[in-house]
């Protein structure tokens, strides 16, 4: 049923009372234009974000030399890491891949302790024995573990899985698709795991080649990272408030009935619910402020794709992660407030005491005050 918002009389335009009924949007088309706004502002803010901040950004805060050193360093762990036995690399072109080097040292490990052939594969014992002196860790390593048997000081595969794993070196045999499950299971549940532990329990201990410490290096990798994120977070709030400035308050104060892009392409009108009238462009800035803390639920993508997506639920992206969550409660909470109001105002809607009606409702606001429309 339509809302009786407020009866409309003015002698002095028209001699006849005239009272009518205004229909506030509808609570489907208040969501639509909400939905509209938000998506035209990340788009925007996304190609500001790419176009002209980052490039900014990088220039000015000399993002490519901090990148560059990075990689350098992270080649620098990568030679302390194989100088010591501790992670080994089957084509020298792409050892400074340190996943890529980790698959393959997991595999050099499994086919050691399956065949018997090249010790020096066994990582757990050239670090915790050979630079560590600690034997009786290296033995609870091996011995935690399912796959492998601890006895009289020797560490082997449990017989039945080294008989699967052999069909691997076997010349002319194939492995079967328990043998492959068999490897993976040890490369993720026993290597990975351990192999984690030995980084953990190196930054605790540190290791040394050509005076080079891993401590130092890493620590000199964690500074450079931090710069790089400092990069990107600025560039993500310039970005993201540049874009909602433009959006919510410079484009509605540039055209005449204070209107954000969504409403000119719906045509829908916003107006004071004591009043009927349009919005002063003070009340327009103040209004812009509730758009701006809606859309923060975006501002966690933004960094995509300067940064990859593991990034952006990461650590790395807390803060952001944070401030989309606030958008989130704040649109969740906003979406109840529209589901019991009676003229289907958001929570934004009804703290500035605005009401969003369609063009048509506005001109017969106009029609019944006396004007031409």
């Amino acid at each position: 049923m339509p809302a009786n918002i407020e009866s409309l009389y003015d002698k002095t335009k028209d001699t006849r009372p005239n009272e009518i009924n205004i229909n506030p949007l509808t609570r489907g088309r208040r969501i639509l234009l909400f939905l509209a706004d938000l998506f035209m502002n990340l788009i925007i803010a996304v190609f500001l974000m790419n176009v002209a901040v980052v490039p900014i950004m990088k220039a000015a805060m000399h993002y490519n030399d901090y990148t560059e050193q990075i990689y350098e360093r992270n080649e620098d762990i990568a030679d302390i890491l194989f100088a010591n036995n501790l992670l080994f690399y089957e084509n020298a072109n792409y050892k400074t891949y340190l996943t890529t080097s980790e698959e393959y040292t997991a595999g050099k490990l499994i086919e050691y302790f399956t065949t018997g052939e090249d010790s020096e594969y066994d990582i757990f014992y050239n670090y915790y024995v050979t630079i560590r002196d600690d034997e009786e860790t290296y033995y609870s390593v091996y011995d935690s573990s399912i796959y492998f048997v601890v006895s009289d000081g020797a560490v082997s595969l449990v017989p039945e899985y080294q008989e699967l794993l052999s069909s691997f070196y076997r010349v002319g045999d194939t492995p079967s698709g328990e043998a492959e499950t068999l490897y993976d299971n040890i490369v993720n549940d026993f290597f990975t795991v351990a192999f984690d532990d030995m980084i953990e329990d190196i930054a605790l201990n540190d290791v040394w080649y050509n005076g080079m410490s891993y401590n130092m290096v890493d620590h000199e990798i964690e500074q450079l990272v931090a710069k790089v994120d400092t990069i990107v977070t600025i560039s993500t709030y310039i970005a993201f408030f540049l874009s909602s400035l433009i959006y919510f308050l410079v484009i509605p104060l540039c055209t005449k009935h204070g209107k954000t892009i969504g409403m000119m392409i719906m045509k829908i009108e916003r107006v004071g619910i004591n009043n009927i009238y349009l919005l002063r462009k003070g009340e327009v800035a103040i209004n812009s402020i509730y758009s701006i803390i809606a859309n923060l639920v975006f501002i966690m993508f933004l960094p995509y794709p300067t940064v990859n997506f593991n990034y952006l639920f990461g650590l790395g992206n807390s803060q952001f992660l944070i401030l989309s969550v606030i958008g989130l409660v704040v649109i969740l909470v906003s979406l109840v407030i529209l589901m019991v109001t009676q003229f289907n105002q958001t929570m934004f809607d009804k703290l500035s005491r605005t009401v969003f009606i369609d063009n048509d409702s506005l001109d017969e606001i106009y029609r019944a005050r006396g004007y031409k429309v």
